[in-house]
């Protein structure tokens, strides 16, 4: 069995009697719009907030609607399930160009059409007396005289109104238990699946910020290898300028030991006699490591 949304629309008819037609001049707005404002001019001529109706654009300045009283509906709601509110007028065949007058479930329908367009239409409780038939004729603009009371017409019943209607009504149909648990199963189906999908987002997000920081903290790691191999080789080249300035500052001293007067002519020229042999030590080992390198 199909779900409600999958069938064919279903029509339940709104007598003649009660339904009542109209035609509104607009300005050209988009249909959620239009359908507002015709909701709010129907309900200064109805006067009640529960109201259905239908309407169709007459070009670009005009609509024609007809409207029905849901305030108190004569429909059962077992009969009104699943089903749209339509003018009977909409469920009948089209009446031809002219006056004419159309059967209904009670009483008679009559209009006088142009161009296969409505133009008046007015409902009857039997066949209108010729009082009432020349009111209604002169109201569409022609003359009584030249239009008498035709014959009551059947018109076979149509499955679905015409396509360029739309249709508004206040009337709710009952849910029953079954569609209602089908209605909290999806809703707790979508939540689940919402849910899962933001965790999903939020773990994907916590994912690539832990990736950045092992970015990071690689990088840091690199450049503090880098630094470190840098100072070591710094150190060396220290600690080699040492080596080599220490000589030097033992020849100084020596040197100036001798001639402060000191020490005997024995040991100054021994200590002379160390420095030059330092100094000759010194100097071929700096000869040698510049042969090597």
């Amino acid at each position: 069995m199909l779900p409600q949304f999958l069938r064919p629309r279903r029509w339940i008819s709104i007598p003649r009697a009660q339904a009542h037609r109209l035609v509104l001049a607009m300005p050209p707005l988009a249909d959620r719009q239009l359908q507002a404002a015709m909701y709010l001019q129907i309900q200064r001529l109805h006067g009640r907030a529960a109201v259905g109706y239908c309407w169709r654009r007459l070009g670009d300045a005009q609509v024609e609607a007809w409207y029905w009283d849901e305030s108190t509906p004569d429909i059962p709601a077992s009969e009104l399930n699943g089903r749209q509110p339509c003018p009977e007028h909409l469920l009948r065949a089209e009446a031809p160009d002219g006056f004419s007058l159309t059967r209904c479930s009670a009483g008679v329908d009559a209009a006088f059409c142009r161009g296969g367009r409505l133009e008046k239409a007015r409902w009857f409780s039997a066949v209108p007396s010729d009082a009432d038939w020349a009111w209604f004729v002169q109201d569409a603009g022609a003359s009584p005289v030249e239009v008498p009371i035709p014959r009551v017409r059947e018109a076979p019943a149509r499955h679905n109104p015409p396509k360029e209607w739309s249709f508004f009504t206040s009337l709710h149909k009952p849910v029953t238990r079954l569609a209602l648990a089908g209605f909290a199963a999806a809703t707790l189906a979508g939540g689940a699946l919402a849910a899962a999908a933001v965790y999903d987002f939020k773990l994907s997000g916590e994912l690539e910020r832990v990736r950045g920081q092992r970015a990071l903290l690689a990088t840091e790691a690199a450049s503090a290898v880098k630094l470190q191999a840098e100072l070591d080789d710094i150190a060396t080249k220290v600690s080699g300028l040492s080596a080599q300035q220490a000589p030097v500052l033992q020849l100084q001293a020596m040197a100036r030991l001798a001639n402060s007067g000191l020490v005997g002519d024995a040991s100054k020229v021994f200590l002379l006699n160390g420095s030059f042999a330092t100094t000759a030590c010194a100097c071929s080992s700096r000869c040698h490591q510049t042969n090597l390198s």
